[in-house]
């Protein structure tokens, strides 16, 4: 239960009103009178709050029916905005699965310090918000290793070898989806055709592979892998 003498300022972004209201009830049952609460009903209504106000913790729904526009999208530009808020996601979808997702998004160790589950006891929320006020990280590299240890191993395989690519590289693997030709990927991302070069070399690399065809169809894997987590 959290700390009922823990002044806190907590933002709650969700974009169902019912859920909104019980959660804002809960928190101001249980924390300090002088703690305060407050709420958004979308991401980009929620990133001004965040910048502005400076919530200790952000408790955000991951879905809002668009991933650009979801719970991590928001975590990701608060962490680009140098927030030092703290984010608790609760999500209805396998929590499992959000976190090999978030660990698909290089979110790990960053601003999201916990996920939990929309199904759970309310009473667990009130335990991972005193966790994290005190600093506490539910959610960590251990987390997304015991996720993956339920995935079929041809799956972590996969989701591994693209979480080991940089974002530029990743940029240029998804763009060779769509182009046929090392000029046409430089010319579509604004890059040269040297640093095309260098990064397919370290890509073909990284999959044991000499043919970037190769690639690009176990990146349609990867991402029908990351469908079937819950992805948009």
């Amino acid at each position: 239960m959290a700390d009922p003498k823990t002044e806190l300022q907590v933002l709650v972004v969700d974009d169902h009103a019912i859920t909104v209201a019980g959660i804002e009830g809960l928190l101001r049952k249980h924390l300090s009178e002088d703690s305060v609460i407050s709420s958004c009903s979308d991401t980009s209504e929620a990133l001004s709050a965040i910048v502005s106000e400076k919530p200790d913790i952000v408790v955000c729904d991951l879905d809002f029916g668009n991933e650009r526009t979801g719970g991590f999208s928001l975590a990701e530009a608060a962490w680009e905005a140098e927030s030092l808020s703290k984010f608790i996601m609760y999500t209805g979808a396998d929590v499992n699965k959000a976190a090999l997702l978030g660990e698909a998004r290089g979110l790990v160790g960053k601003n999201i310090f916990a996920i939990e589950s929309k199904v759970e006891p309310t009473e667990n929320l009130l335990k991972t918000i005193a966790k994290v006020a005190d600093g506490v990280r539910p959610y960590d590299s251990f987390s997304v290793r015991v996720a993956k240890s339920q995935l079929p191993d041809q799956d972590l395989q996969t989701m591994e070898s693209f979480g080991s690519l940089t974002e530029r590289q990743l940029e240029i693997v998804a763009a060779y989806a769509t182009h046929d030709d090392r000029k046409s990927v430089a010319e579509t991302l604004g890059i040269s055709d040297s640093t095309v070069k260098n990064s397919i070399s370290r890509i073909l690399q990284v999959f044991n592979v000499d043919s970037m065809r190769t690639v690009v169809a176990r990146y349609k894997d990867y991402q029908d892998i990351l469908s079937r987590l819950g992805a948009s």
